[in-house]
């Protein structure tokens, strides 16, 4: 058979038809083979309340509401395991939602910039210090985790309401 003979059309045909069933097998096996395991992984831990995978390009944004947990940076690392395990070496960030309240508008309004303040001068004991002050003069616990990478992991509850926020270091 020469090449002459065969005919393009079909040839064309078949390389479209290919095309599109690798892509479509694909997109299989990143639903039922890594996303809607990781879902499923994810949702069985007791500290999670809510998850929501969204993708974006090549991204996986990962939304979180947790339960009260007794350290944060612990159940932080958890989840992070939990997910590599299954993304590998794709990117992927984890965004822990909080509901709005007095907590998340202290948070906004004074302890962001004293931890930044902190980053930047290195100051962490004058931070913790600070931060110490603010939740007896607000009336909230706080409590404050680093890890060897010194990214920190901040809890604050106050009657109901618990706010988590971690900042990695840059």
């Amino acid at each position: 058979m020469k090449f002459e003979d065969l005919d393009v059309k079909l040839i064309a045909i078949v390389f479209i038809v290919s095309f599109f069933l690798l892509i479509a097998g694909q997109q299989v096996y990143k639903k039922y083979g890594i996303d809607k395991p990781l879902l499923e992984d994810i949702k069985q831990k007791n500290y999670i309340k809510n998850v929501e995978v969204e993708k974006f390009n090549d991204q996986v944004n990962i939304k979180i509401e947790l339960n009260k947990v007794d350290s944060f940076k612990e159940t932080y690392e958890d989840l992070n395991k939990t997910i590599q395990k299954y993304l590998k070496n794709k990117p992927y960030r984890i965004t822990i939602i909080n509901k709005k309240g007095e907590l998340s508008n202290i948070y906004e309004e004074k302890i962001r910039f004293i931890i930044y303040e902190a980053q930047k001068t290195g100051e962490y004991v004058k931070m913790k210090d600070s931060i110490d002050e603010l939740s007896i003069k607000e009336n909230f616990y706080v409590k404050i985790e680093f890890d060897e990478d010194m990214n920190l992991y901040l809890t604050m509850e106050k009657n109901n309401e618990v706010f988590y926020q971690v900042l990695f270091e840059k």
